[in-house]
């Protein structure tokens, strides 16, 4: 045997994943190669009522019509789709009963797909990645119990049927929210579900109910920690979530317990690491909370459940209307990228934006917005700043910090600051406050955020004078910031950049309130209290 077809461990790492690459390259064959017109039948008119129960929900092809192997799941069924695009998706099985050149559909699959008996549409097989639903959120109401029943002269009197779907029961139909949850999960497992997707729910009360998908929460591949998922379809398993609520306003016919998802919160507003900002235009934004760190403005949402902020609530109305509201996520996906490069925006919507960035308290933006405008002043001095006006500047009220010579005002950040400034005033300032940033401070990614608060270098004849802390902060922890520094705060004609978030400090200073409201005075103690703090507050 040849030595490299013996001794081949790459040959072996790479192995599944062409494997993988191959199977989706025959799939996409397949798919390609089974695209085909069919006629649509009514699968009631195809199969006896016993045997449609069997069939769960799948749609039926007859055999020749059924795709190749390669296309088919190890349930024996295959994905398909009418028309060009995939609004909703459908498992077919290969039945001897069907016609050739047809498929048999039930009616709620005709009135999703927007379909008639003997209409014709080119079909094609789904191929794409269908990833697990986490949760999603239904509205149901329960079906007249002769729905369906109806003779042909009934059907043709349209207001008599609309007299009689509408027509409230002798006695109000009780459903437990909780019950029909459990029975929806068993009789969607294995189904592939799209939002606005409706269906028909058999329940152990005996009854039909009408059911439409409002919202799915799926995993999502390309979801950060900054970006919020982009999920509408999903594969139901065991372990999904489901929350009820009322199709429409409660009525004396129906009565829905315990239901589990009311009002207009979206599922991904529900998680505990999204803030939820509405517009003056009243559309919601559900936003990751790391990725509005910069705006200093919107920090009791972000930072709800701690110090102040205990009490305050997830969601957050800010006078921006959705489209401007819009452009500053971008302007914050970008910063969150920090791939140095410049933001790009349309300068016809440079006010706008700059008025968006005062209102949700984005200095970052706000100083882009002005650049662009034409009109930037900025804060950063270009002379040194003496240690005298530092002190002079936080005894009339400014907090101006000092660190390894940078000079940090977070004045503006102090009436959103979760635990008030007392240890601030006591422990940061007047003094070089690094070792106190490298005490609350475990994750380095935050660094980039210093530079919103950066207004420039004391005079380097001023820091041998400075009050030094009782410790010093470690060497190792110094040359990073230093190495910060100078590759973050670049020159922009001779003045150093302000552009980016506050992410960092407010971190330090949430951490400094939680130390101050507990009144701790042993630094060991506080850093073991706060470890949790930390970790679950950068996540990473």
């Amino acid at each position: 045997m040849p030595w490299n077809a013996n001794n081949n461990p790459a040959g072996e790492i790479r192995a599944p994943a062409m494997s993988a690459a191959l199977r989706l390259k025959q799939q996409q064959q397949a798919a390609d190669a089974w695209a085909r017109p069919l006629r649509v039948l009514a699968l009631d008119d195809v199969l006896a009522l016993e045997d449609l129960a069997t069939l769960r929900h799948c749609a039926l092809l007859h055999p020749d019509d059924f795709p190749t192997e390669a296309a088919v799941a190890s349930n024996g069924t295959a994905l398909v789709h009418p028309r060009l695009h995939a609004q909703f998706v459908l498992a077919v099985r290969a039945h001897d009963a069907v016609p050739r050149g047809s498929i048999a559909l039930t009616h709620p699959q005709m009135i999703n797909l927007e379909l008639c008996v003997f209409q014709t549409e080119k079909w094609a097989l789904f191929t794409e990645r269908v990833a697990t639903i986490n949760a999603v959120s239904i509205e149901i109401r329960p079906l007249p119990a002769h729905e369906g029943e109806m003779s042909e002269e009934e059907d043709e009197d349209e207001e008599g049927v609309a007299a009689v779907a509408t027509s409230p029961p002798t006695a109000p139909v009780v459903t437990d929210a909780d019950e029909f949850a459990k029975a929806f999960a068993k009789h969607t497992w294995q189904r592939v579900l799209t939002e606005n997707e409706r269906l028909v729910v058999p329940f152990k009360d005996g009854r039909n109910y009408f059911v439409r998908v409002l919202e799915i929460d799926a995993e999502d591949e390309d979801e950060t920690e900054f970006t919020m998922p982009d999920s509408f379809r999903g594969l139901v398993e065991e372990d999904m979530q489901v929350l009820v609520s009322m199709d429409g306003v409660q009525s004396a016919g129906f009565e829905l317990r315990n239901a589990s998802h009311v009002g207009t919160a979206s599922l991904a507003s529900m998680r505990s690491d999204v803030v939820t900002v509405v517009t003056n235009d009243e559309e919601e934004f559900p936003v990751k909370k790391k990725l509005l760190f910069p705006c200093i403005k919107l920090s009791s949402a972000v930072l709800s459940g701690q110090g102040v902020h205990k009490g305050s609530s997830t969601t957050i109305a800010v006078d921006v209307d959705c489209c401007t509201f819009d452009r500053v996520l971008l302007y914050l996906e970008h910063e969150a990228r920090n791939d140095d490069s410049d933001f790009q925006f349309d300068p016809a919507v440079a006010e706008e934006l700059l008025s968006a960035a005062i209102a949700v308290g984005c200095i970052g933006l706000q100083d882009v917005c002005q650049k662009r405008l034409g009109e930037f002043d900025t804060r950063v001095r270009k002379e040194a700043i003496r240690w005298d006006e530092v002190k002079r500047r936080n005894k009339a009220g400014e907090v101006l910090l000092v660190m390894q010579g940078m000079v940090l005002d977070i004045t503006r950040w102090i009436p959103e600051h979760p635990g008030g400034s007392v240890l601030i005033a006591q422990e940061a300032m007047n003094v070089d406050s690094t070792v106190m940033f490298e005490i609350y401070h475990s994750s380095r990614q935050s660094f980039r955020y210093l530079k919103q608060f950066y207004i420039g270098e004391i005079a380097e004849f001023d820091l041998a004078t400075m009050p030094k802390p009782t410790e010093m902060p470690s060497e190792a922890f110094v040359q990073e910031l230093r190495q910060v520094r100078d590759s973050a705060l670049l020159l922009c004609d001779g003045v150093p950049s302000c552009e980016g978030g506050e992410g960092l400090t407010a971190l330090i200073l949430m951490l400094l309130a939680v130390h101050d409201v507990a009144n701790q005075t042993s630094r060991a103690h506080v850093s073991e209290l706060l470890g949790s703090v930390v970790d679950a507050f950068l996540a990473h």
